[in-house]
């Protein structure tokens, strides 16, 4: 029945600077166009699109990983080499939220974006998950 996921909403309060960081920092594809006084922006990352929505309430605060309330923690884009991901992402200037963190499964690092919101840079062992390489 289900196919695969096909888009993730996030509130936010700073749609600006949300948008200049997913499309300059993250560098993921438009998607739609943008105008700001429509109060929200598309953006693609593989087969899932990411809206931005605009809202007038004061964000929740920064999650740090692994705790806080129940809720959608964070999501994770999948790199081929997480230090190569990461020296890339020093240049840009993100905030990161964590160290490495390994297990048998995924290398990630988390980071932050403007709101707040806990995303991963996870490099996946698709042999140890079962996954097609």
């Amino acid at each position: 029945m289900l196919r695969r996921l096909d888009n993730i909403d996030v509130l936010c309060v700073d749609l600006p600077a949300m948008v200049a960081f997913y499309r300059d920092v993250l560098e993921l594809p438009s998607l739609l166009g943008y105008n700001e006084e429509e109060g929200w922006a598309g953006f693609q990352a593989g087969d899932v699109s990411l809206f931005l929505i605009a809202v007038d309430a004061p964000h929740a605060g920064r999650r740090v990983p692994g705790q806080g309330p129940a809720g959608l923690e964070s999501y994770a884009f999948a790199v081929d080499d997480l230090e190569q991901a990461i020296a890339e992402f020093d240049r840009r200037g993100v905030t990161w939220a964590a160290e490495i963190v390994e297990s048998p499964w995924y290398r990630y690092r988390s980071f932050y974006d403007p709101d707040g919101n806990l995303m991963h840079l996870t490099q996946p062992n698709r042999e140890a998950l079962g996954l097609p390489q």
